[in-house]
């Protein structure tokens, strides 16, 4: 896909009901430490991010680094939301690495992860698989066994990507706990 067409996708998917609530969420928790929500902050300092602030692009990513196999990845500072428009092929795609995203971005900027630790970054990705691209399995207990086989795969494909050869351990070790956290919505990873 080119950048351009991946930029109209992105602009639809926006205002899809996944992604704004995400979106909201993530500023509604800067405002709430903006306000001495408990974050070592001044009452009254401003947020990380003005509504709207957190930057969304799509851009043609390179193959090699940290990224290289990435379909879209979050950079900070300043916080944002980058689309490897050369490896997604859809708006379902785009959607997807989307809500995935915004996923490590609530995590980072609003509950404070940190994703440079193996286990953290592991939590995250787990979380941010279940909501994205393993959320359109039926619920029923069957498929509820491959929904979390999904996440698992897909969480220890991200993980070693950043953490190889402790990837897989990273997310063993988090697995449950994370597969049932389910903020900020209980929405049963629609």
């Amino acid at each position: 896909m080119d950048c351009q067409t991946c930029q109209k996708h992105l602009a639809e998917v926006l205002r899809a009901e996944r992604p704004r609530r995400l979106l909201e969420a993530i500023q509604q928790g800067l405002s709430g430490k903006a306000k001495g929500g408990g974050d070592g902050k001044e009452e009254g300092t401003e947020p990380v991010l003005e509504p709207g602030g957190l930057r969304l692009v799509c851009q043609t990513c390179p193959r090699q680094g940290p990224a290289a196999a990435a379909r879209a990845y979050l950079e900070a500072p300043p916080p944002g939301v980058v689309l490897c428009a050369n490896r997604l092929g859809s708006r379902r795609e785009v959607e997807e690495a989307v809500v995935h995203e915004l996923v490590h971005a609530y995590d980072y900027l609003v509950a404070g992860v940190e994703l440079l630790d193996c286990q953290a970054l592991a939590y995250s990705e787990v979380r941010a698989a279940r909501a994205a691209e393993c959320s359109k399995t039926s619920r029923s207990l069957v498929c509820s066994y491959f929904r979390k086989n999904c996440a698992r795969s897909t969480a220890v494909r991200s993980t070693e990507g950043l953490f190889p050869g402790k990837g897989a351990g990273c997310v063993d070790a988090v697995f449950n706990a994370a597969y049932q956290d389910q903020r900020p919505h209980d929405d049963g990873g629609r």
